[in-house]
């Protein structure tokens, strides 16, 4: 674990002074200055003895939630580290169990709520959710499951369109009802989010 590092500069050429301070190489704060003074806020964060630490970020990452949930980041400097977006990195607990920033405890949270779900997820359901019908949302599902329900619905648009042609060479009477069910079905293709993004890919 890396300790936070406090640089100070100067630009002799422009009389200016500034400092920041990083930890991870990542910058946490940064600010000119005009008198040392300015910066004994920061300084005093720094020392052993006021209780500020390191957020360790997120330590394991459920198997069976099979996508990256918002909000969290992945980078390997210096080592392999998954935290959220918003980490504080360096912050002072309020007890001591706090083991994280209020972010990353917030994204614990939400990943061990996500793990139980999948859990409690059956294959009927995991299966139905891949179906053009379902209406899951599409960010929730995983990529393996998201080019399930593309390929699915690609296949029930290619039958559509098979039959609407084969329709075509033939002449009917509907009633009134049959009509407007055909209306709404239409409608309901046109308007579908993922019929309009594989169409926008060209499938």
């Amino acid at each position: 674990m890396q300790n936070p590092r406090l640089c100070i500069w100067h630009d002799s050429l422009s009389g200016v002074s500034g400092y920041y301070w990083e930890v991870f190489y990542e910058v946490v704060a940064s600010d000119n200055y005009t008198c040392p003074c300015d910066i004994t806020t920061y300084m005093d964060q720094l020392l052993p003895s006021s209780g500020f630490v390191v957020c360790p970020g997120i330590k394991e990452y459920p198997e069976q939630i099979r996508f990256k949930t918002k909000h969290l980041i992945e980078w390997d400097r210096p080592f392999p580290r998954k935290c959220s977006d918003s980490c504080s990195l360096w912050f002072l607990p309020k007890s001591d169990q706090q083991q994280f920033c209020a972010a990353c405890h917030k994204l614990e949270h939400d990943i061990k709520y996500l793990a139980k779900r999948a859990d409690s997820t059956t294959d009927s359901q995991k299966l139905s959710r891949t179906l053009p019908s379902s209406k899951c949302p599409i960010s929730n599902l995983s990529p393996v499951s998201q080019m399930k329900r593309f390929s699915k619905t690609a296949a029930e648009r290619k039958q559509l369109i098979s039959k609407v042609k084969h329709l075509e060479l033939f002449e009917c009477e509907v009633s009134d009802k049959q009509h407007e069910e055909l209306l709404k079905l239409v409608k309901s293709v046109k308007d579908s989010k993922v019929i309009q993004e594989l169409i926008a890919e060209g499938q």
